[in-house]
């Protein structure tokens, strides 16, 4: 078999070609998982639902004067939608899904600030996939004017939570200028001592250092004398030349022990020094980190501070919204209060167009009258929040009223006013 599969190789040449197989490298993880996460976008925003229907991107009402203006969500049908409608869903089921997915990495790094943000994600996809779909289905106004009342409450109690914390912000204010001031005590006791313990070091080496130096001139002057006697006894001819041989290899060894002492005292003041050295660094390092300490803390007081100050606009914010609910609920009553003739109702007059527009002027009047009532209650409110800063400036904090910080309010009252006022 062999032999007659190569018998056609004997006569035919095979061609020498130079193919190459195409690598395909596989993709990595991360772009099959952007890849499944954009389908999951576009599935949940309807892409299938805009390829069949091919609904507009934005529809159109008409106002009660006839205007057209545009929407972006269709009323009263939960399986219709728009483009940017279903888009802006898709979106928010993607940001869910990225908290979750935040959450899910955060279980091995255990990382507060991611927690916080996957968390977040959450809480804000849920609250606004709930406000898309009470879009969806428009309520009765009953239904309105009592979520109003709710979300008044809310921001009372918001307001109530702010005010004890705008209270307690004194007294943050100062524990951290009380601790300031102890950093500041410890900083210059830690100064005060570092001084005085290189002033003893110096002493100290100072003494050291003479006494030394007082060493070496004696021992300088020891060894003149030795060399002195040295050379006498050379000049001697009568002494014996061992005696002589003798006594000089005996003050040779003297002079070699003085030169070590020397040397030992010379090394012992390098390594004094050494030390000195090494202490005022550690000294310098103390110092620069409690000024570390200090700025952190300074730091720290200006973000209250800052803090203080948002809080004082948020209470003022807070104060007009609650004038201005208060007020539209005023004017809904009176709406509703007004008593409607049954004859109008079910015999139209001819001239009812007549007296339709006469009672829309009217209520044209009466809006204009309470949006200057309006204005005068805040100016007044201003000058009464202006006289109570000034009289709260005088009495030295009485207790029932946040005299620090210009609100006349008090914390136990508002509550159970605002309570009455919605009954």
């Amino acid at each position: 078999m062999e032999s007659l599969l190569e018998l056609p190789f004997q006569f035919v040449k095979c061609p020498r070609m130079k193919l190459k197989v195409p690598n395909i490298k596989k993709p990595s993880p991360m772009a099959m998982f952007s890849v499944i996460f954009f389908t999951y976008f576009l599935v949940s925003s309807g892409f299938i639902y805009d390829l069949i229907q091919n609904p507009p991107s934005i529809g159109y009402e008409r106002d009660e004067r006839g205007n057209s203006r545009p929407v972006v969500f269709q009323m009263y049908r939960i399986n219709g939608q728009y483009i940017i409608e279903g888009l802006s869903a898709g979106f928010i089921f993607l940001l869910g899904a990225l908290g979750y997915i935040i959450l899910d990495l955060n279980a091995k790094k255990n990382n507060s600030y991611l927690f916080a943000i996957g968390l977040a994600l959450i809480v804000a996809t849920y609250n606004i996939a709930i406000v898309f779909i009470q879009i969806e289905h428009l309520r009765n106004r009953n239904e309105q004017l009592n979520d109003q009342n709710v979300s008044l409450f809310n921001i009372i109690y918001d307001m109530r939570e702010l005010m004890v914390k705008f209270y307690n912000f004194p007294k943050k204010i100062k524990h951290l200028l009380s601790e300031l001031d102890s950093k500041d005590m410890e900083i210059q006791d830690i100064k005060n001592k570092s001084n005085q313990d290189l002033i003893n070091l110096e002493k100290k080496l100072n003494q050291q250092i003479e006494k030394e130096n007082n060493d070496i001139e004696s021992k300088q002057i020891l060894i003149d004398g030795l060399q002195k006697t040295i050379q006498d006894i050379e000049s001697q001819k009568f002494i014996d030349n061992n005696d002589y041989e003798n006594r000089i290899q005996d003050y040779k060894i003297k002079i070699q022990e003085f030169q070590e002492k020397l040397n030992s005292i010379l090394k012992n003041e390098s390594t004094l020094k050494d030390e000195l050295q090494l202490l005022k660094i550690s000294k310098s390092d103390e110092l620069l980190y409690i000024e570390q300490s200090k700025k952190e803390i300074e730091k720290q007081l200006e973000d209250s501070k800052r803090e203080n100050e948002q809080l004082k606009t948020k209470l003022a914010n807070y104060q007009q919204k609650i004038l201005q609910y208060q007020q539209r609920h005023h004017q809904q009553n009176q709406l509703y209060n007004q008593p409607q003739p049954v004859a109008a109702q079910i015999h139209p007059h001819p001239n009812s167009n007549n007296n339709n527009n006469i009672i829309n002027n009217n209520n044209n009047n009466n809006s204009n009258n309470n949006n200057t009532n309006n204005n005068n209650n805040n100016n007044n409110n201003n000058n009464n929040n202006n006289n109570n800063n000034n009289n709260n400036n005088n009495n030295n904090n009485s207790g029932n009223h946040l005299n620090n910080y210009g609100v006349s309010i008090p914390i136990k009252k508002s509550s159970s006013s605002t309570r009455k006022s919605f009954n």
